[in-house]
Formats: structure tokens, C-alpha cells, sequence
């Protein structure tokens, strides 16, 4: 069962990153309306920040299947091994 999790966990940490990304841009926007114009939030700052949120959730979720195959890479070793030792 905890291969299934383990399997799951890039898909599963793209509910928080998502979460987090978008309270950014949020907080971006509310900023700059606030210290720049409504206008401006409204507008292109509104649409590049959500472009530029995307790219930063993107870069979360690739950090975190790295990670994870980086905390896989010696036990997929080491199943491998015996999987050829048994071969043998």
C-alpha cells in the first residue's frame, strides 16, 4: 500500500503548491492595487502574475518528483540487484 502513496506523492503535493502559488498572486495583485492602481492589477499585472505563478507551481512540482526519485534511486538499485543475483 505505501508504493501506491509513493507513486501518488508528486499528484498529491500539487494540491498545496497550487494552494500556496495561487495565494501569491493574490497577494501580488492585492498589493499592487494598493500601491500602484486598481487599474494595473486589473490588467496586464493580473494576467502576467498568473502566467508567472504557473511557471513558479510548475518548478514546485518538478522539485518534488525529483526529490522523490532522488529518495528512490538506492532502494530501486537495490531491488534491482536481487532481482539479477535471483536471476542468476
Amino acid at each position: 500500500m505505501r508504493l501506491l502513496a509513493v507513486d501518488n506523492d508528486p499528484a498529491i503535493a500539487a494540491i498545496p503548491i497550487a494552494i500556496i502559488a495561487n495565494a501569491a498572486r493574490v497577494a501580488g495583485t492585492g498589493m499592487a492595487s494598493e500601491l500602484v492602481s486598481p487599474a494595473l492589477a486589473e490588467g496586464f499585472f493580473h494576467t502576467f502574475s498568473g502566467w508567472l505563478m504557473f511557471v513558479v507551481a510548475f518548478a514546485g512540482l518538478m522539485g518534488v518528483q525529483r526529490a522523490i526519485a532522488i529518495r528512490r534511486a538506492p532502494r530501486m538499485a537495490a531491488a534491482a540487484q536481487s532481482h539479477r543475483a535471483a536471476e542468476a
